[in-house]
């Protein structure tokens, strides 16, 4: 039978016979037309079914829980113990409520405020509260622990990615955040927000209770790749800031580096003319670090600091063991290298270089510019190529 005869016989409005199919209370069948919309057709059991929902409707029972005792019909006494407690808890408050109208003169009553405050005064009568529906012990502790896996779920992702971020952050005195890492972290806590506005959205149970299990299985996903991400989200420690010069990590391996501290001068100078860079980079690798000054010097400066060099690098210290000293033209420069492992001077570009650390000074006599680069690496790198092949003049 079609919609409108089935409203007939039950009494109820075309609007909830299509609600209580929506939610899946009845299942009649249905055929759908070219332009997609359905049409239901609706049986005696359909019929008999929609009566039953509406006595238990005007009963008290909501909607979930008929379509759980359609489900599970071992709850059916649970769920009918807990209407119970229900009804009496509202019949208390009902009784409460007219017990205090019955104490006002209601004809002597003119405005809000007045009855507000007649009421106030009213109070409850003596030995009576207005009770509250709690539901069953095993319904509160129901309630508590979805509310609860919510809270974690919505949360958690975030403190993880917060605390990954600031325990990134502490690791360098200079942090650069790296974007891409920064990007995926919040991309992970997509879900967590999502879950967070489906809680308030006005949707029915049967949908919001499957875009809730979705998001409840990505936030968990979510929690081991946020704290990888969080891993990298400070990319590295770096400054070109002369007022920071010789204030280094406290894990840069310059801090202890004797050949880095009789190397490089005590200060430069706050001028345009000096150019410092510092980089410090701390990984689950390994660690790497370079620090760069270019100074433009007198005369009288310049011979001095060239002879102040040429001794130190030419010396035999235990900061030279293992190390190679080699002197070449590069351009404008005559350049000083000393060098551990491999040469990161290679005349193939394409050739990767891999070495352990190295102190370049290199200077042009006619515009009186000196350069000093110390470079190091646990595990070695390319990036010692960038310097020693010219790029920064």
């Amino acid at each position: 039978m079609r919609i409108k005869e089935v409203c007939e016989q039950t009494g109820l409005t075309d609007r909830a016979v299509r609600f209580y199919t929506e939610e899946g209370l009845i299942a009649p069948r249905y055929s759908v037309n070219y332009l997609g919309r359905k049409t239901f057709s609706f049986s005696e059991d359909d019929v008999r079914a929609l009566r039953e929902i509406l006595v238990l409707r005007n009963t008290g029972f909501s909607v979930e829980e008929i379509l759980t005792m359609q489900r599970e019909p071992e709850r059916i006494t649970a769920l009918a113990a807990a209407l119970s407690a229900r009804t009496e808890a509202a019949y208390a408050k009902n009784q409460y409520v007219l017990d205090s109208l019955a104490r006002l003169e209601l004809s002597q009553i003119r405005s809000v405020s007045e009855l507000a405050e007649a009421l106030t005064t009213a109070g409850p009568v003596q030995g009576q509260e207005p009770a509250e529906d709690r539901g069953t012990w095993g319904q509160r502790a129901l309630s508590f622990c979805k509310s609860a896996l919510f809270a974690l779920a919505i949360w958690l992702p975030l403190l993880i990615a917060v605390f990954g971020v600031v325990m990134s952050f502490r690791h360098y005195l200079y942090p650069v955040f790296y974007g891409k890492a920064i990007v995926c972290m919040l991309l992970l806590l997509l879900p967590s927000a999502l879950l967070f506005t489906v809680q308030k959205l006005r949707l029915s149970e049967k949908i919001k209770r499957r875009f809730q299990i979705i998001l409840l299985i990505l936030c968990v996903i979510s929690i081991p790749l946020l704290q990888f991400w969080a891993v990298f989200a400070v990319d590295r420690s770096q400054t070109e800031n002369q007022f920071h010069y010789r204030v280094f990590d406290s894990r840069c391996e310059a801090n202890f580096d004797d050949a880095f501290q009789s190397f490089f001068p005590m200060e430069i100078a706050w001028f345009e003319r000096e150019r410092y860079h510092y980089r410090y980079d701390n990984t689950v690798f390994g660690d790497s670090c370079d620090v760069f000054v270019q100074r433009k010097m007198t005369d009288a400066e310049f011979d001095e600091e060239i002879a102040r060099v040429s001794v130190l690098f030419s010396e035999d210290r235990p900061a030279w063991d293992d190390s190679v000293l080699r002197e070449y033209r590069d351009g404008a420069y005559t350049c000083l290298l000393r060098f551990c492992g491999q040469s990161p001077v290679s005349e193939a570009e394409t050739e990767r270089i891999y070495n352990d650390a190295y102190y370049l000074f290199a200077y042009d006599s006619e515009t009186n510019t000196v350069l000093y680069f110390y470079f190091n690496s646990v595990i070695g790198g390319v990036e010692s190529s960038y310097y020693c092949s010219g790029a920064w003049r």
